[in-house]
């Protein structure tokens, strides 16, 4: 399967899309069935946003 390597303009229009998107909507739904994400990529993304939080609450930086 060849994965879609976004721009960073295209991303942020993605994210400003999921944040928009009608509450009716899930954010997963979105992911998965208009932009192709499979579910183990959707977990993969739960599980590091998960991560990243937590390091967040914990004064970690994660990026350099």
């Amino acid at each position: 399967m060849n994965k879609k390597i976004y721009t960073p303009d295209e991303l942020k229009t993605l994210v400003d899309a999921l944040n928009g998107a009608p509450s009716y909507l899930s954010k997963r739904f979105v992911l998965k069935y208009l932009c192709g994400w499979s579910d183990d990529m959707i977990a993969e993304n739960a599980k590091l946003w998960q991560e990243e939080n937590q390091a967040m609450k914990m004064g970690e930086k994660m990026w350099r």
